[in-house]
């Protein structure tokens, strides 16, 4: 036979037993790596993150209530000031002042059969109305406008709303305590009347003004407390950051040179299991074609079985009878690491699942029954290797013996 063709296989067989070794070896130490220094932190971290990132949001929502809260209650604070400038003029004095005034022009122009006492009282509920036309207009409206436009109920001042409600409430009162009422009939009665709605006027507001007071010191109160949360949070945010960029740059030590920046934890983790039973299966098919090499090679060389059933003269990974010594270590080489790569194959889906429960965002199938079948499926392609290599190793026959000279 072509010496050619006989070294040739015999140097196929060299290589393929150094990068068997070589496969065997980055799997085990890569892909245990990656589980202990990387994947099991990185799951926890991700565990950790979640209800830390829901806090923070959460608290986000209770600061931009606050905050839109103590925007109303200031605008409502800034508004009640003009309020109690405008009830500091007394404008119903004027009224009071004018209603005057048209009695006395229409008692100096009685007609003969003079004013009947509807046509006072007509003119003093015009006074009324118009007093409380002006109020509305000038207290009531502005002060709902100031909290006009909120958007949600978390947001809504309630107890200033409350009082705004009261105080309209109270105007509405005042003019049906007089609206029909004989208060015009004298000036000390009509000066009494206009004293009282400034003083009610004036406690309603002092009322009012003290709620302002007390929800906006409540509201940014709170307000403080959320914020100081969020600092502590966001804090604890960063810490965890830099722990998944310590994280990241482990990974990158890990990863094999021309791997490294582009591909990500996320990725990893998604990848791993794959790669753990398609190693198992470039081993387990390797060794097999590294064996074919050396069968035709021993079988071109008419190799005797002494020589053969010396362990010392083939490799760990070729898959024939190798004697007692050699053929046990062969399957114990195969068996460990088809059952390392599988109880590392468990792990990482494990890892997975868990990671998939808590942050599936970068996750590229999120479908829980999916990985489910994948972890099925890897099982049973493992079992299918086992199954393989030891009717393998049990049916493989030596070469044809021949005697050496």
């Amino acid at each position: 036979m072509n010496e050619f063709y006989i070294q040739r296989h015999f140097k196929l067989w060299e290589d393929n037993n150094q990068l068997l070794n070589r496969a065997v070896f980055l799997t085990v130490v890569i892909s245990l790596t990656l589980v202990i220094k990387v994947l099991d932190p990185f799951v926890d971290l991700s565990k950790d993150r979640i209800p830390v990132s829901q806090a923070v949001e959460l608290l986000h929502q209770e600061k931009s209530v606050a905050t839109q809260k103590i925007r109303y209650i200031e605008k409502t604070a800034g508004v009640l000031e003009g309020v109690n400038s405008y009830i500091d003029k007394k404008p119903w004095q004027k009224e009071k002042r004018d209603l005057i005034e048209r009695y006395r022009r229409m008692n100096s122009s009685t007609p003969e059969e003079g004013f009947s006492r509807e046509r006072y009282q007509q003119e003093a509920d015009d006074t009324i109305n118009r007093i409380d036309e002006q109020l509305h207009e000038n207290v009531i409206s502005p002060l709902q406008q100031s909290i006009d436009g909120i958007k949600t109920d978390a947001s809504r001042p309630e107890k200033l709303i409350g009082e705004i409600g009261s105080l309209n409430r109270f105007i509405e009162a005042w003019k049906n305590e007089y609206i029909g009422k004989n208060w015009y009939r004298t000036i000390s009665r009509k000066d009494m009347t206009m004293r009282e709605l400034t003083s009610d006027l004036n406690h309603q507001l002092r009322q009012l003004s003290n709620v302002v007071k007390i929800e906006l010191a409540t509201v940014k109160q709170a307000k403080f407390k959320v914020d100081k949360e969020l600092s502590i949070l966001t804090d604890k945010i960063n810490t965890e950051s830099k722990k998944l960029e310590k994280l990241d740059e482990n990974l990158q030590k890990v990863l094999p040179e021309w791997l490294r920046g582009f591909i990500k934890i996320e990725q990893v983790i998604q990848l791993l299991p794959a790669v753990l039973l398609g190693s198992a299966i470039f081993v387990v098919f390797l060794g097999l074609s590294l064996t074919r090499h050396y069968k035709i090679y021993v079988d071109s060389k008419k190799i005797g079985s002494e020589t053969i059933n010396d362990p010392g003269m083939s490799s760990t990974w070729t898959l024939i009878h190798r004697g007692f010594t050699g053929t046990l270590l062969t399957s114990v080489a195969y068996v460990v690491f088809i059952v390392f790569s599988w109880a590392l194959y468990e792990r990482s889906v494990g890892l997975l699942l868990n990671w998939l429960a808590t942050d599936p965002a970068d996750v590229w199938v999120s479908s829980i029954t999916f990985w489910d079948i994948f972890l099925w499926a890897g099982r049973a392609g493992f079992v299918v290797l086992l199954v393989f290599m030891a009717t393998r190793l049990k049916s493989c026959s030596l070469p044809k013996q021949v005697s050496q000279p």
